[in-house]
Formats: C-alpha cells, structure tokens, sequence
C-alpha cells in the first residue's frame, strides 16, 4: 500500500456485483498515442492518467466484490500493454463466477488476484489458448475451487501455497 493511502479496514465499503456482461477488446487507430495508459481522472489528487498495463476488467481496493457471468474476448492484434481479462489487486472478499476468458497474448494468465484475502472461483471456464487460468500473489483465505472447466488452460492455478477446498474441477489435459 502507498503512500497515503487508507488501508481497507478504516474505509466504508458495500457489495458491488458485475453481473452478465461481455467485453471484447479490440485494436484502435489511436492506440499508439494514448493506448497503455490508466485514466484515473476524477478520482486521484496526483497524476491523473497513469502507464500502466490493462486488464480487460481491473479492480484495485475492493472489498466484496462479486464477477458474475463475465466473459472476455481479446482481437488476435492488440497491442503488449493488454494483459489478463481480470486483475484484482489489495482486496478483501472476492468471488469470481461465471467467467470465461483468457489473457489478451498467447502467454500469461486470465485471472491475477494479488494482495488480497477470502477469494472464491467457481463455474468459471478457461477459453482455448489460455495459458494460466488463475495466478495468486499474496493472497490469503482462499476459500473455494469450485466446479470450473480448465481443460483448455496449460495450467489451472499458479501459486505458491493454496488453501482452496477444491470440488469438481476439471483439470488441464
């Protein structure tokens, strides 16, 4: 966490839910002047527009978060800077639903969930070419793997240590 930044627990939060959309990411004429940064604006005091990598859908400081029937679908020629279809970074209480997708190039991961604690997947499909499912980075209190397709993912999950009750999976070929 930054510089003055609140941590989750002094901030007032209610349960959001995404439910039952699709994104298709597609190239743009104008991609190589403003493509590959994040646009803040109006909710940063500093810089308002950021280089930064894009995830389809991207959350940061969130807690109770819910992703229902959310699927992402990336064009063969976007640009390096697009990345995984979810990324979800210092979070408490997250719950991935539903989803299908893949990351935007031929390598990587769909879903990246960082920083963060109680984190459930379920009935959520790899789309063909996906080559990690899901990556943690210093997450706690994974609660539940449940009943996800991930035969057509090189690799289900990547993480160093897990916790997930998992039931009903099906697993890479």
């Amino acid at each position: 966490m930054g510089s003055g930044e609140a941590p989750l627990s002094r901030l007032r939060f209610f349960r959001t839910t995404f439910d039952g959309f699709d994104l298709r990411i597609v190239d743009s004429p104008k991609s190589g002047l403003v493509g590959g940064n994040l646009d803040l604006r109006p909710t940063s005091a500093r810089t308002s527009v950021v280089e930064h990598d894009l995830p389809a859908f991207y959350c940061r400081h969130v807690r109770d978060l819910d992703v229902r029937d959310l699927s992402v679908a990336w064009d063969r020629d976007v640009p390096d800077y697009h990345t995984e279809a979810v990324r979800v970074e210092a979070f408490e209480d997250v719950t991935l639903d539903g989803l299908e997708a893949r990351q935007a190039g031929p390598t990587g991961v769909a879903v990246a969930l960082r920083d963060g604690e109680t984190i459930t997947v379920r009935d959520c499909r790899a789309s063909p070419g996906t080559e990690t499912f899901l990556a943690l980075d210093e997450t706690r209190d994974e609660r539940l793997l449940a009943d996800n397709d991930f035969a057509d993912a090189d690799r289900a999950v990547r993480a160093d240590e897990t916790t997930f009750v998992e039931t009903g999976n099906l697993l890479p070929r």
